[in-house]
């Protein structure tokens, strides 16, 4: 399972599995990212997700005589009727299938107080940093080379552009 994360914060979900080993779809709720794990309750948008997805996996049961590929196929097909899924059937028979992370964003604020994926304990860094080597609560700083400020200098947290990242509760 990933999350594809662009400027603006978190684009889609992709959902992957291994068809042979499947038992039913809400399986994969154990690999949810930490933003939608704690939130795999009922009122919430990801757990009505896993809900119409296992459904859509029962009532696709015939299909099983078929093979798991099939069945997967045809319950992605029903659940695409009422989710906005980004992909088609050459990504749904290899076991994946993508959702649009507005539909499963976490309704209202979570416990930190504020709404998404950040975490209530960690700083964010703004995404034009190049790493976190010495960030720390209070300041940002980019890394540099044999000192903090030195071009050059190894990064512990390296920080991609387009994503978002924070420092470890520890750090």
């Amino acid at each position: 399972m990933w999350v594809a994360l662009g400027a603006d914060g978190p684009r889609t979900v992709t959902f992957a599995t291994r068809l042979g080993s499947l038992d039913r779809p809400s399986d994969l709720a154990e690999r949810l990212p930490k933003a939608l794990i704690h939130r795999n309750v009922p009122g919430e948008p990801v757990h009505a997700f896993l809900r119409d997805f296992d459904r859509a996996w029962a009532a696709a049961a015939p299909y099983a005589s078929l093979g798991a590929r099939q069945r997967w196929i045809r319950s992605v097909r029903d659940l695409a009727a009422d989710w906005p899924l980004t992909d088609g059937p050459r990504r749904w028979r290899q076991g994946e299938v993508t959702v649009r992370w507005e539909a499963l964003a976490p309704r209202g604020d979570g416990p930190s107080g504020r709404r998404g994926v950040r975490s209530p304990r960690s700083p964010q860094l703004p995404l034009n940093f190049p790493c976190a080597r010495n960030v720390t609560r209070t300041s940002l700083v980019p890394c540099g080379g044999n000192r903090p400020t030195d071009p050059g200098f190894p990064c512990r947290f390296p920080v991609s552009h387009g994503t978002i990242a924070t420092l470890p509760s520890s750090y």
